[in-house]
């Protein structure tokens, strides 16, 4: 009774313990070069930044045919680029950034050019950079990356596209009409209902953003300098912005892309034609459909180009908002140059990239992990996060008052994901990491004053993700990883001194989470895994012969990530969730026959 009270009081009280910010970095970026179908890497961790690749010539499609856009899953893991020619989207694995795999494509049969995805990771769309209607809409939901629709807008074209980030409406450009189309996105049947705005007499509109909050809506010319805003006011409506055009840009040069800083105040304006170097402008967000110029030609890029590509994003902004990469807009005047720019003193530096001439480029996100463990040792599970963007480490420790601790670079980094168990049997959850891409782990022992462990190819690999747990009753945390494709599972148990245990088709599909924990309070682990989407958690028990069971009520779904452990301190594991947006975690409480608290803790 103390113990939950403790609780409530601590998460009730967060509010007040923390208000700093944690520091971002974008240590990743992914670029396509297109003439020859292969793509490189970017790690911005190095300083300057190092350039990786070529990779998977020959593996993306006909050289021929042009890659043109690429963008990068919300959770960092995989890439989607676009063949226009072999009309085809490729989706590529970057578990391992220095060695990224080919892992899938799909065609909807027209010429694929601009591709977006849903920032709640559900769902892709891919328009068509021809003459046409269609839209390809590709479930991500599952790990097979072989489902897909073809939706026709009946309201005009679609040569480019952006997402709101609740993931609900669509916004399309139509060049050949010269206006916008906006929805609501259904994914399995396409959109629910179509507006559409005239981008004036002249307009030819070639690609569009979307702001952070969701709101201003910019669309680039191609044909003039002009920026045309609008405001997206509810799911799928969107007006005439209240600074409905923006003018003043360099006037012999149209525009190609558009990005917003992650605050969403500034949006930067790649502008390219007139016969001399592309520029960089940027434009000062004042309010929701409120835009002003706020500088021109304040960065000469690298290459020319006196036409665009539907909706290819070949500008992005890193995540801290520091760096701009500028690709080539078209492919002619182009060249095997990307220009890095400083956002802060717009001083651009030539990143040669060989023989290549890239593209469409695109920031790899590197989320932060929500879990808890018993850190402190006192019974009751500490909430926390882990940033892979930084290797940072964040804690609310119940034995004090859930009072919140941070260590920076302290374990892991991008590629790296919690492993978090009590692996040495001192009754105290030492900090480990797994690597997506190699099945490498590293662990911080509390038994060994934390000093480093590092286990290269201990288990797992590509496609395997950990789900660590004390499966054999000894007290120790046994490494353990799960293979949503096949509901395969291996385990290496701590009491028969880590040998691998197999499982073939044992438990889980694509769309389930793996999420074991002890939920019966006998000391055994049960495997368990999540139904990401219904929030349906379905267990085998080992007190009852490993029997499945269903949990009920449901706990979590969409936008839900798992976060189960023992926060009543009655040594067993309570269902938990934590809201990837808002920070809310929901935690079903064993203790009082699961009765759901709720609270926002900041992390």
């Amino acid at each position: 009774m103390q113990t939950v009270s403790r609780w409530v009081r601590g998460i009730m009280g967060v509010g007040l313990l923390w208000a700093a910010p944690m520091a971002q970095t974008a240590p990743w970026a992914v670029m396509v070069d297109s003439p020859h179908a292969q793509i490189s890497t970017l790690d911005f961790g190095a300083i300057p930044p190092t350039v990786y690749g070529p990779f998977l010539s020959g593996q993306l499609g006909s050289a021929g045919g042009g890659l043109f856009d690429v963008v990068v899953t919300p959770d960092g893991q995989n890439a989607l680029v676009s063949n226009f020619g072999d009309s085809a989207i490729y989706r590529i694995s970057l578990a391992n950034p220095t060695n990224p795999v080919a892992t899938g494509c799909i065609s909807n049969g027209f010429f694929a050019e601009d591709i977006a995805i849903a920032p709640n990771g559900r769902y892709a769309l891919v328009t068509d950079g021809g003459f046409s209607t269609n839209v390809a809409i590709i479930d991500l939901t599952t790990a097979s990356f072989s489902t897909s629709i073809t939706y026709a807008i009946t309201s005009g074209y679609a040569q480019a596209v952006s997402i709101s980030p609740d993931s609900q409406t669509a916004v399309f450009c139509d060049y050949w009409a010269g206006k916008i189309i906006a929805g609501v996105v259904d994914p399995a049947r396409g959109l629910i209902s179509e507006t559409a705005l005239s981008c004036g007499n002249t307009g030819r509109p070639v690609n569009v953003a979307i702001s952070p909050d969701g709101v201003t809506v910019l669309v680039a010319d191609a044909a003039t300098n002009e920026v045309y805003v609008f405001k997206i006011v509810s799911p799928g409506v969107i007006v005439t912005g209240d600074t409905p055009v923006v003018r003043g840009l360099l006037t012999n040069q149209a525009m190609q892309s558009i990005a917003f800083s992650p605050a969403g105040d500034r949006a930067y304006v790649l502008q390219n034609g007139g016969g001399t170097n592309n520029t960089l402008a940027w434009l000062q967000v004042n309010g929701p459909g409120n835009v002003t110029v706020g500088g021109t030609n304040v960065a000469k890029l690298i290459s020319q180009g006196q036409s665009q590509l539907f909706g290819v994003d070949t500008l992005a902004v890193s995540v801290d908002g520091v760096w701009a990469l500028a690709g080539n807009p078209t492919l002619s005047g182009s060249t095997n140059v990307l220009a890095r720019v400083n956002l802060s003193t717009f001083a651009v530096t030539p990143m040669n990239v060989s023989t290549q001439f890239p593209v469409g480029v695109a920031f790899v996100p590197t989320p932060i992990y929500a879990f808890a463990a018993d850190f402190d040792g006192d019974g009751l599970a500490d909430p926390a996060i882990y940033d892979s963007r930084t290797g940072t480490w964040t804690a609310m420790m119940s034995l004090q008052n859930y009072a919140r601790q941070s260590v920076s670079n302290f374990l892991g980094g991008p590629s790296y994901v919690p492993a978090v168990a009590d692996y040495d049997g001192d009754r105290l959850s030492d900090p480990t990491v797994y690597q997506l891409g190699t099945g490498s782990w590293r662990a911080k022992f509390s038994g060994n004053n934390y000093t480093q462990l590092d286990a290269a190819g201990f288990l797992g690999g590509l496609g395997w993700s950990p789900t660590v747990a004390d499966y054999d009753g000894d007290r120790k945390g046994d490494g353990g990883v799960y293979q949503e494709t096949t509901g395969n599972w291996k385990i290496k148990r701590s009491s028969l001194d880590y040998a691998e245990l197999a499982l073939t088709a044992f438990w889980g599909q694509s769309g389930y989470t793996a999420v074991s924990a002890d939920y019966d309070g006998d000391g055994l682990a049960d495997p368990c895994v999540y139904n990401r989407t219904a929030g349906a958690w379905t267990m085998l028990m080992s007190s009852r012969n490993y029997a499945p069971q269903m949990f009920a009520p449901i706990l979590g779904g969409t936008g839900w990530s798992p976060v189960p452990a023992d926060y009543d301190g009655d040594g067993i594991a309570d269902p938990a969730v934590r809201n990837d947006a808002t920070g809310t975690w929901k935690v079903m409480r064993s203790r009082y026959n699961y009765a759901i608290i709720e609270a926002t803790l900041g992390l």
